[in-house]
């Protein structure tokens, strides 16, 4: 392979796995967001629970109208909650996802840096190989004079 196109080449590929690893990133870190939101979720729906919880301590009883809307919301709640953790888990497949993609574009820069390597050393053993032949040649003529 001709060294400037190589050169290109590579330059393109250093450029795809710059753009993995910030893809990567990215769907990283809204993963964690995604799970952040989901535990805050957690959390608020305990609270709730707690506190309709204490309110019937508290009274001895809880007004079944109260505990009609407790139920509506506790329903709401919890289809926020399980639309959360479909999100969630998305959200995971896609990080997978990005994490392979930046794993390929790594093994693809690797394998044409170690071509390049490969291609000048060559070139370096054929260029050391005509200087021998040269040097071997010239001792040759010198010792037949």
């Amino acid at each position: 392979m001709d060294p400037r196109i190589a050169k290109q080449i590579l330059k393109l590929e250093n450029g795809r796995e710059n753009q993995a690893i910030k893809k990567f990133q990215e769907t990283t870190q809204r993963h964690q967001n995604l799970l952040e939101k989901q535990q805050e979720f957690a959390e608020y729906r305990a609270e709730y629970d707690r506190q309709v919880r204490e309110l019937g301590r508290r009274n001895n009883h809880v007004d079944v109208d109260v505990m009609n809307n407790y139920q509506q919301f506790k329903t709401n709640l919890d289809q926020v909650i399980d639309q959360q953790d479909n999100l969630v888990d998305q959200a995971e497949r896609q990080v997978d996802n990005q994490r392979l993609e930046w794993s390929a574009a790594h093994r693809r820069r690797q394998a044409l840096e170690q071509l390049i390597e490969n291609q000048n050393r060559e070139k370096r053993l054929l260029l050391q190989k005509r200087n021998q032949n040269l040097a071997d040649e010239l001792a040759m003529q010198s010792y037949k004079h």
